[in-house]
């Protein structure tokens, strides 16, 4: 369209030198067909930067060329008039700011639309359902005439020809207007040629240098999946091309028709030839870094991409985090944040050890099944410790699951494994107060959960977009009838949505929302059964809300730096003994819990820094969010309910994406819970007391360590949620600094 038709001209030289006059601002008017940022698209004249604009000052400089600019003029006449609108006239206004500084205005005056009044397809007769080839070319009877969607219409066409069997299809296009009735008929006239068959495949293997070929040519035609007498598919030869590409065997892979002469072929016999050239099959990477949350930390991956031949494919995965802070390599735990060295379940190293195995076609499918078989320790930050001894999991993808680009994947997985979280977490979340329950839940048990996802991606870059969208759905799902062990079940929903609108020139408005749910396993919303941790729901960080830290809004509960033996009198004149903490206090550390319920939203600008425009970015960002428990919350999505924080970052450019670093500012005071006392008296067993101000619960000595008392309180009473912890005003407090690699979203 307008922009593939001024590709070239945009690659002008526009920096400006001595003398030239410079473009300050660039408007249309007038335009209400299309918007200003496809008409800008399109034509060489461009303005200054977002900085240059907006204040006058710093940022690019873009200037005027004359004939350029006369030439912009026909541009826009022309995309108009094959647009429908044949009356078109497009005048320009130049006003200026001073002598070499000018604002420039196109002026478009669009007139009436033309409209497709007749479109006929013929040459079709001979063709096995030639109604369903004719549908839907993205030209309607009634729409506004429109030649570019005209040309679309003739490739579509001739591609579906071409994928029914017929290799020297062609579509000729015409139409006639007119203007004065304001209509216009076109019609598609198909030469589809001869049926052809595949009548042979011929394979050409180039080895690599100093070696014998590797790759037996009777798994390259497999793989290529055509077979002879086929009807003869263009998008068969894509699709073919691209399995064998996908399984990392070949540098290059060349599918292309025999020209026949030689070997007997005719109109409707024709042979492939596969030319390809080998690539290593084994290959060893390594690599390591340091992260804010797993101090330092590597992996290694071993793959072989024709184990035991047939081009089977074998990963060898292994990763260790928490070095220098996790036992047994805990030996530079300075060189690691304060907080990670505090949190308990950072005190041990994580680990995966993993194999894969990918069979690379399997009763026909070009997907099959890929199977992994691992060992692992995974902990999130103050939340939750998960060893998984051993697992197994089997993934299936689609390519076009749910329709074009929208591929959808599979994955089941069974763990047998344990997660330890604190007793905190399990008391308040789950009722889970006393040591026999809580022992229980922290043993290894099966666990299996089958997850779909599906994914739409249309965006201009995976790294850092600045335009299109991005839509995913989740559904994990855990029961007994999957090979869960009872108690253990539950339906999590997830759903999220992102949009990235460029608004100038390397200015990105970027926008996204994410809401999810945890339902209970027959999809009820109260349920008994036991969610593992790290299933709930979290929020905070510096891929969600900046303004917190990583997992730190929604439900948590606190640990008291102590408390206080109270003996009161009850009814009836009996005296009890209540264990409770200061109303307001200082506490020991913050456990978030996650909840069942979560929603974040974020709208990010980013646009290029003043200075070293090529390598810095900047943004502005608002980040909104609350995550809580559906039940035992009074929580409505309200805008007065959600936690809103604003912030600012840094992008850094690099070879493995933007280096990031942003900063949120939460004006929020820490929120009441509930208050908990866990320090270890008697050895390695941890009493848990419910501390919190005002509660109720009774307790009693029953032993004494050290001259201090060990308490029992009674598990039937539920901790309230009355602690409010004491939190300074100073404005270091209430920012919160992440760092990381890649955008936030």
């Amino acid at each position: 369209m307008l922009g593939a038709g001024a590709a070239k001209a945009h690659a002008q030289d526009t920096v400006c030198d001595p003398g030239d006059t410079e473009v300050r601002t660039l408007r249309f008017e007038g335009n209400r067909a299309f918007g200003d940022e496809l008409l800008a698209n399109g034509i060489v004249t461009e303005p200054g930067g977002w900085l240059r604009r907006t204040l006058g000052i710093a940022g690019s400089r873009s200037c005027l060329d004359e004939q350029q600019f006369r030439l912009d003029v026909a541009r826009l006449t022309v995309f108009y008039r094959r647009s429908g609108f044949f009356a078109v006239a497009v005048d320009t206004i130049v006003t200026r700011r001073s002598p070499q500084v000018v604002d420039i205005r196109f002026r478009i005056t669009e007139g009436p639309a033309i409209r497709l009044d007749t479109l006929v397809v013929t040459g079709l007769d001979s063709v096995a359902q030639r109604g369903r080839l004719a549908a839907d070319l993205g030209l309607q009877v009634g729409d506004r005439f429109n030649q570019y969607k005209l040309d679309t219409a003739q490739i579509i066409l001739e591609r579906r020809l071409r994928n029914q069997g017929y290799p020297q299809a062609q579509v000729l296009k015409s139409f006639e207007t007119d203007t004065a009735a304001r209509r216009a008929t076109a019609a598609l006239q198909a030469d589809v040629g001869p049926l052809a068959r595949v009548a042979g495949v011929q394979v050409e293997v180039t080895p690599r240098p100093g070696h014998s070929p590797e790759m037996a040519t009777t798994t390259i035609r497999r793989l290529l999946g055509i077979a002879d007498s086929s009807r003869y598919s263009e998008r068969a030869l894509v699709d073919g091309q691209r399995a064998l590409y996908l399984t990392d065997a070949f540098e290059r892979v060349d599918v292309q028709l025999d020209s026949g002469a030689a070997r007997g072929f005719s109109d409707s016999l024709l042979g492939v030839i596969v030319r390809v050239a080998e690539a290593p099959l084994r290959t060893v990477r390594a690599g390591a870094g340091y992260g804010t949350l797993d101090c330092f930390r590597t992996q290694a991956e071993y793959t072989d991409v024709n184990f035991l031949g047939g081009a089977r494919r074998l990963e060898l995965n292994g990763r260790v985090s928490k070095i220098g802070i996790g036992s047994p390599l805990d030996f530079a735990p300075g060189l690691c944040f304060e907080q990670i060295r505090e949190d308990v379940y950072s005190d041990t190293l994580n680990y995966y050890v993993g194999a894969t195995f990918r069979q690379p076609a399997l009763l026909g499918l070009r997907t099959p099944p890929t199977i992994t078989v691992y060992s692992e320790r995974r902990s999130e930050f103050k939340a939750f410790l998960r060893t998984t001894p051993a697992a197994v999991a089997i993934a299936r993808g689609w390519s076009n699951g749910l329709g074009p680009g929208v591929p959808i994947s599979g994955t089941y997985s069974l763990e047998y494994g344990r997660t330890e979280a604190q007793p905190a977490f399990f008391c308040a979340v789950f009722n889970l107060c006393n040591e026999g329950d809580r022992q229980r839940v922290q043993q290894n048990q099966r666990l299996a959960v089958l997850a779909v996802g599906a994914q739409r991606a249309r965006t201009d870059d995976a790294v850092d977009p600045q335009r299109g969208s991005i839509v995913r759905l989740d559904l994990r799902h855990a029961s007994t009838a999957i090979g869960s062990e009872s108690g253990q079940g539950f339906n999590q929903l997830l759903a999220s949505g992102s949009v990235y609108l460029s608004v100038a020139r390397d200015v990105v408005l970027a926008g996204r929302l994410r809401v999810g749910g945890v339902l209970g396993p027959a999809f009820e919303t109260a349920s008994q059964d036991f969610v593992p941790p790290q299933e709930r729901l979290y929020a905070g960080g510096p891929n969600s809300v900046r303004g917190f830290r990583q997992n730190e809004l929604g439900p948590v509960v606190y640990l008291a730096r102590g408390f206080t033996a109270v003996d009161s009198v009850i009814a009836g004149g009996a005296t009890r003994t209540f264990l409770r903490a200061e109303p307001s206090s200082e506490f020991d550390r913050a456990v978030p819990t996650g909840g069942n319920m979560a929603v974040v939203a974020n709208a990010e600008l980013r646009f290029p820094s003043p200075v070293l425009r090529d390598i810095l970015q900047l943004t502005a960002f608002v980040d909104v969010g609350e995550v809580w428990n559906r039940g035992q919350s009074s929580l409505n999505l309200s805008f007065s309910q959600l936690k809103w924080t604003p912030g600012g970052g840094v992008r850094i450019a690099s070879p493995v994406g933007p280096i990031r670093v942003d900063v949120g500012y939460n004006r929020y005071r820490l929120p009441r819970g509930v208050a908990y006392f866990d320090e270890a008296l008697t050895g390695n067993v941890a009493p848990l007391y419910c501390v919190s101000p005002g509660n109720t619960i009774p307790a009693s000595v029953v032993a004494e360590v050290d001259g201090r008392p060990v308490y029992e309180q009674a598990a039937a009473a539920r901790c309230p949620a009355s602690f409010t912890p004491l939190s300074g005003d100073g404005v270091l407090r209430r920012l919160a600094f992440h760092f990381s690699i890649g955008q936030a979203f």
